[in-house]
């Protein structure tokens, strides 16, 4: 749509068919939640970018053997979608542990240069002094904030939370941060008697809250991806 919107408000006009030629056995997926599927059930939005941003994070956490500190790694896809060569670039990491305290041990900063269209996969790793780990008792989260930078301007700005969470199995036990854990879980469905499948965070927040006070640690999604707002719901409760 770049070359279609104009400056001030544009207009997305849509036809919604409620009956198609798959339509009918996508709404009776689940025999015992058969809603229509016509209309639209999730959030639409436009998100501009810069044209040198960042494209991707993937982060995994590392717990020493004591417990006590921690590694985040992974790496950061950096993308330039111009003709323009980012010659003075500067990626810049900085961790914010649960309670808002800035861990400047954990600062981390590299300098990027890319010719014109042009990707780049940057390795990070941070290390983390005495890391509160998360889980479903203490779903403790960090707060990563990531800059991209073009001759000392920020051009891009993100922000992820971030659970310290190493998870291994180890014979028949699974283990959380080197702890076994016993799964009591449920099935979940995106699913209300009055709007169907189109839930909001504010019903999926009360699911999940129904499910922690029902005593249990885990949830199990649907046959077709929930709401993107569960993920970070589930992340803050502890499930």
């Amino acid at each position: 749509v770049t070359d279609a919107i104009h400056p001030g408000d544009n207009v997305l006009a849509l036809r919604v068919t409620e009956h198609t030629l798959t339509s009918d056995h996508l709404d009776q997926m689940s025999s015992y939640a058969d809603f229509p599927l016509g209309g639209i059930m999730r959030k639409v939005w436009l998100l501009n970018v810069p044209a040198a941003h960042i494209g991707s994070l993937e982060l995994q956490t590392t717990f020493a053997p004591s417990l006590k500190n921690a590694t985040i790694a992974g790496r950061v896809t950096v993308l330039n979608q111009s003709d323009r060569p980012l010659a003075a670039g500067t990626l810049k990491l900085m961790l914010t542990d649960p309670f808002g305290k800035v861990l400047k041990s954990a600062a981390y900063m590299a300098g990027v240069k890319m010719a014109p269209w042009e990707r780049v996969d940057m390795p990070l790793s941070i290390h983390i002094d005495d890391a509160r780990g998360w889980n479903a008792e203490r779903p403790n989260l960090y707060t990563l904030a990531v800059e991209l930078s073009d001759g000392g301007t920020v051009i891009q700005a993100l922000a992820q939370k971030v659970g310290l969470r190493q998870t291994t199995v180890q014979g028949p036990a699974l283990l959380i941060n080197g702890r076994p854990v016993k799964i009591r879980g449920t099935c979940h469905h995106d699913s209300d008697p009055l709007l169907g499948r189109a839930v909001t965070p504010e019903l999926t927040r009360r699911d999940l809250t129904l499910i922690k006070q029902a005593n249990l640690n885990s949830l199990r999604t649907s046959h077709y991806p929930p709401i993107p707002e569960l993920l970070d719901i589930a992340d803050e409760l502890g499930i």
